[in-house]
C-alpha cells in the first residue's frame, strides 16, 4: 500500500515522506507470474473497448453468457462508497471470502453493511 490511510497529514515538502515511500516501494509484495498457478492464484482483467464497433457480436456473446444460467458470485461483504478505506484494508488483508462490493449512490452515508 503506497497511499496514506488518513492517519497522518502527509506533506510533499517533508523528506521523511519520500524516504517512507521509497521504503514501501522497495519492500512491497512482488508478484511472480510463474509461481501463481502453483499457489492457485491468478491476476485477471478484461478490456472490451475493442468491441465498441462490434455491438452485434457483443450482444450475441452476452446472450450466450446469460443462456448458461450461471449462479451469481458469492458476495462476502459490502461497503458504502464513503467506507472505501475500510473496504481496501479488508481486501488488502487477504482475509476475504467472496467478493468485496462497493455501493456507489447519491445518498451515501458512509456506513458499511458487513452482514452480507
Amino acid at each position: 500500500d503506497l497511499t496514506p490511510h488518513g492517519d497522518a497529514v502527509w506533506s510533499l515538502l517533508n523528506p521523511m515522506v519520500g524516504l517512507k515511500l521509497a521504503y514501501k516501494w522497495l519492500t512491497r509484495p512482488k508478484v511472480d507470474p510463474i509461481e501463481l498457478p502453483a499457489v492457485n492464484k491468478s491476476v485477471m482483467g478484461f478490456n472490451l473497448i475493442w468491441m465498441f464497433s462490434k455491438v452485434d457480436q457483443l450482444l450475441g456473446l452476452m446472450d450466450e453468457l446469460y443462456g448458461m444460467d450461471l449462479e451469481p458470485p458469492l458476495v462476502g461483504q459490502t461497503f458504502a462508497f464513503g467506507d472505501m478505506p475500510n473496504a481496501l484494508r479488508l481486501f488488502q488483508s487477504g482475509n476475504t471470502t467472496g467478493k468485496v462490493v462497493i455501493h456507489v449512490d447519491n445518498d451515501d452515508d458512509g456506513d458499511s453493511d458487513k452482514n452480507q
